[in-house]
């Protein structure tokens, strides 16, 4: 997956919300919001491979941090639903994980548009994933961690982004094709 960043151009505003800096992103007919929580980094280089960008505690490596909350942007046909999503999702993570237990919706207050579900593979990973749906895309954050004391931890962070999280369509000329989904660009 080519990173969502390739596309987009960052501007780090100078608003400060009370849980950190805001942050203003940039892509092909789009931009969003999102807060960059007080001891917390986004970084966009982070893992092309499995995120567009990853939130990430300051001072730690990714892959060694107790949590992190990974965002990708999926693609979406106008009539796919989020419950679509949802299944597909599930699927694939018991399909992953033999030690699957399967975990009633967990729910976070205040994260309006975003459905949260957790899933959980012991021993493993514990995950508790947002998702919403934009024209053209599925917005997914999943915090991931090793186990509970993680997730827990991490969870006001995850309430951060999702509050601050604010999506803007860039108006399209007539002649102009309708925005490119994220790694799906073409080639030169």
């Amino acid at each position: 997956m080519t990173v969502l960043c390739a596309l987009l151009s960052l501007w780090i505003g100078f608003l400060h919300e009370e849980e950190g800096k805001l942050l203003h992103l940039y892509g092909r007919g789009f931009s969003f919001q999102v807060v960059e929580p007080d001891g917390w980094t986004l970084d966009t280089r982070a893992a092309p491979q499995i995120a567009n960008f990853i939130f990430h505690p300051r001072g730690v490596d990714w892959r060694r941090a107790d949590a992190v909350i990974v965002s990708r942007f999926i693609s979406r046909r106008s009539d796919e639903s989020l419950e679509e999503l949802s299944v597909r999702s599930r699927q694939e993570f018991l399909e992953s994980c033999p030690f699957a237990e399967d975990e009633k919706t967990f729910h976070l207050e205040s994260v309006e548009p975003f459905a949260v579900e957790v899933y959980h593979c012991p021993g493993v990973r514990k995950e508790v994933v947002a998702s919403a749906p934009f024209p053209g895309y599925f917005v997914v954050f999943a915090l991931s961690a090793r186990d509970d004391g993680g997730v827990e931890s991490a969870l006001p962070v995850l309430r951060a982004i999702l509050r601050s999280f604010r999506w803007f369509e860039s108006p399209r000329l007539p002649d102009q094709r309708p925005p490119e989904p994220p790694g799906q660009g073409r080639s030169s």
